[in-house]
């Protein structure tokens, strides 16, 4: 059974301040509800959706609030112990919600689109931890589901009776076998797909340290004819080319870490300069200061 969230109703989300902490919880809850997504891999007749729509409009409206929950799904703290799909799978959901926030998705078009995020990659389920991972190489039986994982979660999905065909339809078209959307997918499936290489591109992997951002914009910039320009524009506007947590290089010589971003001036975040005389600057009031190198 699926219960939508009360539309006149949000999610309580405490008293505090937004804060990577606060969010890293909020990326947690959702994390959890994920990995309970195994189940329908297996032999359980039931799957609690409501539960999974309830995490996902938390997320919803933690992004209406602030950017904090957006950049802790791309570095969760935790990450190496999470399963691997139940970590893609998450921070693919924050990506899209994101993404169809600045579009202007209402909310029950957020959520099947959440959803349908969430559940994109669920059949790789029959996928081993170790090769998701990178660790070991897939059998013959994983790298035939890899290559169809489209279709065989959008498969699973309707047996197991999720009444939302826009949905299924959109995990089935989101990818092909060669990683890109089908022709004539729509736009939440092409916002999945190139959401999708993003979280592939910025993850970690036992043979792949993971890319920053910077990097992994450049990398689908040059596969730019591979998504519609809507996707690939939404995609672009949300990203900085220095996200919080990323070192750089002042042009006084000094370290420093990106505490926040500035959406009107993404080239002058706000720092937290290190070293003997830890201090914040904020480069958009200090304009003869500014980023000189980006530290990988």
């Amino acid at each position: 059974m699926l219960r939508w969230p009360s539309s006149d109703r949000e999610p309580t989300l405490g008293s505090e301040p937004a804060s990577p902490e606060s969010q890293a919880r909020v990326f947690e809850s959702l994390l959890g509800v994920l990995a309970a997504t195994r189940r329908l891999a297996g032999d359980e007749p039931e799957f609690d959706w409501t539960r999974l729509l309830e995490a996902l409009d938390h997320s919803r409206a933690s992004l209406d609030g602030s950017d904090e929950l957006f950049w802790v799904a791309h570095t969760p703290p935790g990450a190496e112990e999470a399963p691997a799909l139940a970590l893609r799978q998450a921070r693919l959901a924050v990506l899209c919600l994101r993404l169809g926030q600045r579009l202007g998705y209402a909310r029950r078009d957020l959520l099947e689109l959440g959803l349908a995020a969430a559940l994109a990659d669920v059949s790789l389920w029959g996928v081993r931890e170790t090769v998701l991972r990178g660790g070991q190489p897939a059998s013959a039986a994983e790298a035939r589901l890899m290559g169809s994982h489209a279709d065989v979660s959008a498969r699973m999905l309707a047996e197991r009776g999720l009444p939302l065909p826009g949905v299924i339809a959109a995990v089935r078209s989101h990818a092909s076998a060669a990683g890109t959307p089908v022709a004539g997918a729509g736009e939440p499936a092409t916002l999945i797909a190139v959401a999708e290489t993003y979280v592939r591109l910025t993850g970690s992997t036992a043979e792949r340290a993971r890319r920053p951002p910077h990097e992994a914009m450049r990398e689908i910039l040059r596969r730019r004819h591979a998504w519609p320009p809507t996707a690939l524009r939404t995609l672009l506007g949300e990203l900085t080319v220095f996200p919080p947590g990323s070192r750089v290089t002042l042009s006084t010589g000094d370290v420093a870490e990106v505490i926040s971003v500035n959406r009107r001036h993404p080239l002058r975040p706000r720092v937290l300069v290190l070293g003997d005389s830890v201090r914040i600057v904020d480069l958009a009031e200090n304009p003869f200061i500014f980023v000189a190198a980006a530290d990988d």
